[in-house]
């Protein structure tokens, strides 16, 4: 089959799959998913990263991330105070994007025709896409925690302020999103080949015949 037709073919299978999947995802998965990432964050938590203490009403995440700072001492007018962790809730719509990767990931791999020979990549994309949510969910913390810690101990800086809105950026508007691809990409030889006509068609070539 020509690359230009397959690749077509790619484009509308993949479209056609990247619909099914994210409405799947939105009306029937966004909640075990989302139970799935705090299971694996808890796991991770051990570490001595940020760990969810429970839910508020409203479903939001409660959450406790270590932190050394000094602040000033509201009962002690020019004293110091040193913390060791932060406090704060995370807002449970904004933890969805977390939980994002998986359907996007499973529709890139389903738009080229399933084999055996690739169960190795389809269990690897899975295992990573679901490392960097729940990474991307550190980070988020991490980066919620120092806001809020410079809301007690007084403004950040300049660069500070920066990185913040830098990674926020990256954390939120970026990578859950750009992460599925990359990681189809990267394990999944098959749709490399759809994808990239001239491996594909390389691949795809009659064996020439030796001469006798």
């Amino acid at each position: 089959m020509p690359a230009e037709r397959m690749q077509r073919r790619l484009l509308a299978r993949g479209s056609v799959l990247l619909i099914v999947c994210l409405g799947l995802w939105w009306f029937a998965l966004r909640e075990p998913f989302l139970a799935g990432l705090r299971a694996g964050v808890q796991a991770v938590s051990w570490l001595a990263g940020p760990e969810v203490t429970g839910e508020t009403a409203s479903g939001d995440w409660s959450l406790r991330v270590p932190l050394e700072r000094t602040v000033a001492n509201p009962a002690a007018p020019g004293g110091k105070l040193q913390i060791h962790s932060i406090e704060f809730e995370l807002k449970r719509s904004d933890l969805f994007m977390f939980t994002f990767s998986l359907p996007v990931f499973w529709a890139l791999l389903l738009a080229v025709p399933v084999e055996r020979r690739y169960l190795r990549a389809y269990l690897a994309g899975t295992a990573l896409c679901v490392a960097v949510e729940v990474a991307l969910f550190f980070a988020l913390a991490e980066t919620s925690a120092q806001r809020s810690a410079a809301a007690v101990s007084g403004p950040p800086g300049a660069q500070t302020q920066w990185l913040l809105a830098v990674s926020d950026y990256l954390i939120s508007g970026v990578v859950p999103y750009a992460a599925p691809f990359i990681i189809a990409l990267a394990v999944h030889p098959g749709l490399r080949a759809y994808l990239f006509g001239r491996e594909l068609e390389e691949q795809t070539a009659p064996p020439s015949k030796s001469r006798p």
